[in-house]
């Protein structure tokens, strides 16, 4: 994960207040990183970071020794992270985003894990062989049958062979394909 100076230097500018567990979860670390000690263990490399070459990231001489004065001060204080608050922060704040942005987010997520995971299959002639037909095929006809949504193109199609008078009135028309469907579906059902 690559973050930029602005990134860096907000990181830095909140450990000045919370803890590096809850400066990482703000900056959405966790998503990155499996574990709180390896989300403690950035901020901590980016705040020396930092504070070690304030001139290269704009930051004045004082501004940087303010910051790593109140770091010091809060780990003396002994104040901890509570990771069960962070996480249910983190839930909150996304249960409190619009449906449709979570589930486009969800959406772009899934999509990405199923790149990795069919490229990985392509490479991998192991992986290939363990995989089933049917594993395949339904994904397969999961992602044709959306694409055909997409595009506003049928994903099924049933032909209803009857005869209809070019001369009938359009009522008439419509009543003797509603009974043809209908007489179609029961016979499909029996």
């Amino acid at each position: 994960m690559e973050l930029s100076d602005r990134e860096k230097v907000r990181i830095f500018n909140e450990a000045a207040k919370n803890s590096y567990l809850e400066v990482g979860y703000n900056n959405d670390l966790d998503e990155y990183y499996s574990s709180d000690a390896s989300i403690r263990t950035t901020v901590g490399r980016i705040v020396r970071e930092v504070s070690d070459h304030p001139s290269s990231y704009d930051i004045s001489e004082d501004k940087a020794k303010m910051v790593k004065e109140l770091i010091e001060g809060r780990k003396k204080s002994g104040r901890t992270d509570s990771v069960k608050n962070y996480s249910k922060k983190k839930v909150q704040q996304h249960m409190e985003k619009p449906l449709q942005e979570i589930v486009e987010g969800n959406r772009d997520m899934l999509s990405a894990v199923m790149h990795k995971k069919l490229r990985s299959l392509l490479k991998n002639n192991s992986e290939l062989k363990d995989t089933s037909l049917s594993q395949i095929s339904g994904a397969f006809s999961v992602m044709f049958d959306k694409s055909q949504i997409m595009l506003g193109k049928a994903t099924e199609n049933i032909a209803i062979q009857g005869n209809i008078d070019k001369d009938m009135e359009p009522e008439d028309a419509i009543d003797t394909v509603v009974k043809m469907r209908d007489k179609h579906v029961e016979s499909n059902n029996n």
